[in-house]
């Protein structure tokens, strides 16, 4: 990690704005490398609002009255106008954006966010990638970048407000569900076992159960039967596409066993759906 800042602004870095024109904007953001004791004080804050995620050392901000150390894994948003204080007694290492916005202030709520509030979530290596397409952005600047950058700060915040979350106390099952969801997106047209999916993140099919119906309300298998449901139907509005040929698609090959499947999902068979 190297200690870098990018600002909307080229040659200067007067970013502290409000934007009201576009959904989401970033007035500005970086690296924050330090290996000495400073300290930054602004009272009456910023017209933005400021994200700060810890990967290393310590910061010790001054928060209502008392001093809070922030460690790897802690992050922090100051809203609008909000005083703010810290010190950094030895060396730290964190990422930090500046973002405006029309939307700001309904997703910074919708997400749950308290201002000056510490969450505790972890280093994740998919909320420093997100730091890190910023910079790529403020480097390229090509046409999208504005868009670019709306996604990106939406794609931070809402990944902070699920770690935040009561199901974010499983972080790393979490991840590892993530990766079952998306093996059952690519392979749902194959055989899919539970026993297999739980062997591919070295988990009991019990645990595995556990923690994806926590993080989907439903198991595995109940997933991956509704995606199939889902492409089928997709798939019947086609009339040149056989029933039996959905069925295979969907990664059934018994068209007879699709068929009670389907209507028992369905409350109609596949050439009722199709005839609808």
């Amino acid at each position: 990690m190297e200690h870098q800042s990018y600002y909307a602004e080229l040659g200067g870095k007067d970013c502290n704005r409000v934007v009201s024109d576009r959904m989401l904007a970033v007035n500005c953001t970086g690296a924050c490398v330090l290996d000495y004791r400073f300290m930054t004080d602004n009272p009456h804050g910023r017209e933005d609002y400021y994200l700060q995620y810890i990967i290393g050392g310590e910061l010790i901000a001054q928060l209502n009255g008392q001093k809070c150390t922030m460690r790897a894994g802690d992050a922090i948003i100051y809203m609008p106008h909000t005083h703010y204080h810290y010190e950094i007694p030895e060396s730290v290492r964190y990422y930090w954006v500046h973002f405006s916005g029309a939307k700001a202030a309904s997703l910074i709520d919708e997400c749950g966010f308290a201002n000056a509030c510490i969450y505790q979530i972890g280093l994740h290596e998919r909320l420093t990638s997100c730091f890190e397409r910023l910079f790529t952005d403020f480097i390229v600047r090509d046409r999208y970048f504005e868009l670019s950058q709306a996604e990106i700060v939406l794609k931070l915040l809402l990944d902070i407000a699920r770690l935040k979350s009561d199901r974010g106390q499983e972080a790393e099952s979490d991840a590892r569900i993530d990766r079952v969801i998306a093996k059952i997106h690519r392979s749902f047209d194959q055989p899919l076992s539970v026993s297999e999916l739980a062997a591919g993140e070295f988990l009991s099919e019990g645990r595995l159960r556990t923690l994806f119906r926590q993080r989907c309300g439903m198991s595995p298998q109940q997933y991956l039967t509704a995606l199939r449901i889902s492409t089928a139907k997709q798939l019947l509005e086609h009339p040149d596409i056989t029933i039996a040929e959905v069925a295979r698609s969907v990664g059934i090959s018994d068209p007879l066993y699709f068929s009670r499947v389907f209507r028992a999902h369905t409350g109609v068979s596949p050439s009722e759906y199709r005839r609808m």
